[in-house]
């Protein structure tokens, strides 16, 4: 695999039906237990509040590309165009459909999650940020 490599994303359907989905049956499970009616409403309230959360996130990803390098090095590119370094951290989950990335950015102590789907880089990309995550363990 020639590096560097760039993968651009996109907003994944995938990962929005799914979130669509969880959503749904947590309102049908918070509907179905026995509880006052205002706490019912209460609670889907809660509910639909971190659905429409979590679809305008997917919607609108804050990550644009990942930029990964020669010697291990990974960048992310903001939507703004903001360039930062980040580091994988070992919890970073790979399956065959689905990777999602634990990164910490820029030497900062909060780490981010970047789920991604195949839907989200195309298969191409997919494979290769899998081969490049394994070559990253095997190399540490």
């Amino acid at each position: 695999m020639p590096l560097p490599v760039t993968i651009s994303l996109r907003p994944s359907r995938r990962l929005a039906l799914l979130l669509a989905l969880a959503h749904l049956a947590a309102l049908a499970i918070a509907w179905s237990i026995s509880l006052a009616p205002s706490y019912k409403a209460l609670l889907a309230a809660g509910i639909v509040a971190s659905a429409l959360h979590c679809l305008r996130r997917v919607r609108h990803p804050a990550v644009a590309a990942l930029h990964l390098g020669k010697t291990g090095e990974l960048e992310i590119e903001t939507k703004v165009g903001v360039r930062e370094m980040a580091t994988v951290l070992p919890q970073t989950a790979v399956l065959p459909g689905l990777i999602v990335l634990l990164l910490r950015r820029g030497g900062r102590s909060r780490t981010m999650a970047l789920p991604l789907p195949t839907d989200a880089a195309g298969h191409h990309a997919h494979r290769q940020l899998r081969l490049w995550l394994k070559w990253q363990t095997a190399a540490a």
